[in-house]
């Protein structure tokens, strides 16, 4: 009984077998059928359309990097020479694909080509697009022409298209580079109520003085600086580029703070070190390149960038802005009352010889110690004029009536009582030594004087009369 069983078991599973080895040659038949059909059509289109034999990549590792579907998924090439229609067929079935992978290989070449019309054209449609077209930072890549554009979006594959749209491109604004001018002028430029060289005047942009554009335009530019609204000519300007580096060059953009307190850091971030502390008022030249959200880098020191908080800090322009027509005027009376009271002022005293004054040879050398001090390079006028304020003070009395006490008051002759006066101890020239000799023979030409002060740091509002001799003034207080 058990040996029948088991021969029953073997009748049964080789029929079995039999069936699979059937199924397996009759599905191997129907695939190789189907292929060489689909191959076939194909090359018999390629032909139909362009003349050449369409021809499938063989290189395996491409077509399996390639997903069915999409747009880069074959390559169409064309042959040097026209070969059997055998050639397209052989290209497919060899292919290590499968019969889906074929077809749908077919079915998009074929669709590629109806839409385009030549193998040229399909394989410029399907090219994908340069990376920089498909940058994740961008969301719409625009490239324009005179009359068209293309837009890339990242979302899509490849180019979207070209849309003919001149309206949208006459309707771009490039922003200028630069929202202000700076007047080129060697004095004055004038700003005009209207763009016309014969319209009124509004008023005066001084030299480097800044105003913000309003309306550009060819020859006339419209600005607003101050309280002035008008029209500069372009020629006389710096704008744009020029504005910009004019600005640098000038260093005219500050950063200023307006609380009472403020930390200055290191890095632009509240836990990183404080350098200092800037109160209210201070300026630091502003360096908008190395600044960032939030924080204002500035130049703390010669070698050091620093940053404040932006919250508590202002970046402003420190350049004049224009005057009005009545602020000039008026500008210009005051001007003319100065210089005509600063004439009424000057008093060149006459040259008079008085009694001379004996000194002894210690005192006559200090003397002379003191005009190398204070007009070593003035002229020997000069050198006279510092000697006889040392006599005028000496008869005066207020200092003392000798040359050391006159020297050595406090608060007058600062070289003296800063040491500095001993540097020149061996500088004495011999015109040094005449002119304080001449001074004391009685030569004095600068009459009752007792102050001098360089020019450099003259005050003359404050003087009731003075004389300018080469680099000083010397006055007479009011």
């Amino acid at each position: 009984m058990g040996k029948r069983k088991l021969k029953v078991s073997f009748v049964i599973t080789g029929i079995f077998l039999i069936c699979f080895v059937i199924s397996f040659l009759i599905s191997d038949i129907m695939k190789k059928t189907a292929v060489s059909t689909n191959a076939a059509e194909v090359t018999a289109t390629g032909d139909v359309q362009t003349g050449d034999t369409v021809q499938m990549i063989e290189d395996e590792d491409k077509v399996a990097a390639q997903a069915p579907g999409t747009s880069d998924a074959f390559l169409i090439a064309e042959s040097d020479d026209t070969a059997p229609a055998e050639t397209a067929s052989e290209e497919i079935t060899e292919d290590n694909g499968t019969e889906e992978d074929a077809a749908a290989l077919e079915d998009e070449a074929a669709i590629t080509k109806d839409m385009t019309g030549t193998k040229e054209t399909a394989a410029e449609e399907i090219s994908p697009a340069p990376e920089s077209a498909l940058s994740a930072d961008d969301s719409d890549v625009i490239d324009t022409t005179e009359d068209s554009y293309a837009t890339t979006n990242t979302d899509a594959e490849g180019l979207i298209g070209i849309l003919s749209t001149p309206e949208w491109y006459d309707a771009i604004d490039v922003a200028p580079t630069c929202d202000y001018v700076i007047a080129n002028v060697n004095e004055i430029l004038n700003v005009r109520a209207e763009p016309d060289k014969n319209a009124d005047l509004v008023g005066k942009l001084m030299k480097d003085s800044y105003a913000k554009i309003l309306e550009r335009g060819d020859e006339w530019t419209k600005i607003e600086s101050g309280d002035v609204v008008g029209y500069v000519y372009n020629a006389y300007l710096y704008m744009d580029e020029a504005a910009l580096e004019r600005l640098s060059e000038l260093d005219a953009y500050k950063v200023v703070v307006n609380v009472n307190v403020l930390n200055v850091r290191e890095q632009p971030n509240t836990e990183c070190s404080i350098l200092g502390k800037s109160t209210v008022g201070d300026e630091f030249t502003y360096l908008q390149e190395q600044s960032v959200d939030g924080w204002n880098a500035v130049q703390y020191d010669e070698n050091t960038v620093a940053y404040v908080s932006d919250e508590f800090t202002d970046v402003v322009i420190t350049l004049d802005t224009a005057i009005t027509i009545k602020e000039y005027e008026a500008a210009l009376k005051a001007a003319a009352l100065a210089k005509a009271l600063e004439e009424s002022k000057k008093s060149k005293p006459a040259v008079v010889n008085r009694d001379p004054i004996t000194l002894s040879d210690e005192d006559i050398y200090l003397m002379s110690v003191v005009i190398a001090m204070e007009s070593l390079s003035e002229s020997h006028e000069g050198k006279v004029a510092v000697a006889n304020v040392i006599i005028n003070r000496m008869l005066n009395g207020s200092w003392g009536s000798t040359v050391s006490d006159v020297v050595y008051a406090p608060g007058q002759f600062t070289g003296a009582n800063s040491g500095r006066v001993e540097q020149f101890w061996n500088k004495v020239s011999k015109d040094c030594m005449d002119a304080a000799v001449e001074a004391l023979a009685g030569y004095n030409n600068v009459g009752d004087y007792l102050f001098f002060i360089s020019i450099g740091k003259a005050d003359y509002s404050k003087y009731s009369k003075y004389y300018v001799l080469g680099g000083h003034c010397f006055y007479a207080r009011n």
